[in-house]
């Protein structure tokens, strides 16, 4: 039976703890407040290496949000999260606090299912995918001049992690086959989406292997909603990895 969770955090006189969310418990994590480069809405903290990971979460697929700036959203991928058994890193600097009412309204009572790393910057988020998996071919970049097929799937077939970008600026269609390629537990996939306000910064786009685009009518809306843009991505990736012919075992 699942049971509702909260987060919070706390200031103290020398360093800071945020509970990090895992099935039916709160994990709190000691943070030193001797990097004085954060933020009072930034945050560092993973998961112990010794911990053990629940059984039913996918390992093939994750999903990033740089920089979100709007809790609502941050607490809807929260929810696509659970529903999907994707887990879920926030990059820092945040744009609220992990303890905020709107995050936790959000993702309702789902937070217990619900595998969430956060990171104080980009280059915390990415220094652990290189010390925990080969990411050699996270910085190779898809060439914007390449056709939207062909080459665009023979480019990530190597089986290694990547990053996938969704920007309005991208220059690959989001359901290109083999875009995502064939992540697996060793050699995930994370699919990365950037501020409400000012999308992905630089950094993630140069260290992503397709930088992909959902289509939209730009003379009517200029952006679709992160959370949407989220469960749009993750459900795709998952139609690409899984295929369509069976449903997944998730009772």
């Amino acid at each position: 039976m699942l049971t509702r969770c909260a987060t919070r955090s706390c200031c103290l006189a020398s360093d800071r703890t945020i509970d990090i969310l895992l099935p039916k418990r709160i994990r709190r994590i000691r943070v030193s407040s001797s990097a004085s480069s954060l933020s009072p809405t930034s945050f560092s903290s993973s998961l112990p290496e010794d911990q053990p990971q629940p059984s039913w979460l996918r390992r093939d697929l994750a999903i990033v949000l740089v920089h979100p700036q709007i809790p609502q959203n941050a607490g809807s991928a929260a929810r696509t999260a659970a529903a999907t058994r994707v887990p879920l890193h926030l990059v820092g600097p945040l744009g609220f606090e992990v303890s905020d009412a709107r995050l936790k309204r959000a993702g309702l009572d789902y937070w217990n299912s619900v595998v969430l790393k956060v990171w104080p910057d980009w280059s915390a988020f990415e220094q652990w995918v290189s010390s925990s998996f080969d990411s050699s071919s996270c910085s190779s970049s898809l060439s914007s001049s390449s056709p939207e097929g062909e080459k665009a799937s023979s480019s990530l077939k190597s089986s290694r992690p990547r990053f996938v970008a969704f920007s309005k600026r991208g220059n690959v269609h989001y359901a290109t086959p083999g875009i995502y390629g064939s992540p697996t537990p060793t050699n995930p996939t994370f699919l990365l989406f950037g501020a409400e306000t000012t999308g992905l910064p630089p950094e993630a786009h140069r260290a992503s292997a397709a930088v992909v685009r959902l289509p939209i009518d730009q003379r009517e809306v200029r952006s679709l909603n992160l959370a949407v843009s989220v469960g749009v991505g993750v459900y795709e990736a998952l139609r690409q990895v899984d295929g369509t012919d069976s449903l997944p075992d998730i009772g």
